[in-house]
């Protein structure tokens, strides 16, 4: 039989639910016991004999990847619209990489506005610098419209 491999969030919650995907037997586990492996692939066996490795998400929500280009800019007056390419979306949040032009000037709890097409829709918001490697930007969305908010979680569902 192949391996399976199941994520499960853990983040914000108090406890987690392993399914096994052969049986359908479930065990709960306390998330705070999970902490030290987030981020990591774990192996588990189940009473029914079947073994699978489950990865533990220490994100809220799934990530989904995506290639959609668009802009950013900075809120300060006179900034610059850039290019950028989304690489992946949350609810929460996204990553993107963004060419080499403008990055000495971003720096981790930055807000920036972006721009880009989802869904038949222009999502335009703004987002915080969470996270900077290289080019890359990990951004949390602040104060997003509702109709932004809908059009993300749709396009994670398909």
């Amino acid at each position: 039989m192949s391996t399976m491999t199941q994520t499960v969030f853990f983040e914000g919650k108090k406890s987690v639910t392993v399914v096994c995907q052969h049986c359908g037997r479930f065990k709960s586990f306390e998330a705070e016991r999970l902490r030290s492996h987030g981020g990591k692939t774990v192996p588990v066996k189940c009473a029914c004999g079947v073994r699978f490795q489950v990865f533990l998400e220490r994100r809220d929500t799934y990530r989904k990847p995506v290639a959609i280009r668009g802009c950013y800019w900075c809120v300060e007056p006179g900034s610059i619209k850039r290019w950028m390419t989304l690489e992946n979306i949350s609810l929460n949040g996204l990553r993107m990489e963004m060419g080499p032009e403008g990055m000495e000037k971003i720096t981790l709890g930055d807000k920036l506005k972006i721009e880009f097409p989802l869904g038949g829709v222009e999502i335009r918001c703004s987002v915080v610098v969470r996270n900077i490697l290289g080019t890359r930007i990990g951004a949390e969305f602040v104060n997003m419209e509702y109709k932004a908010r809908e059009v993300i979680g749709f396009t994670l569902m398909v």
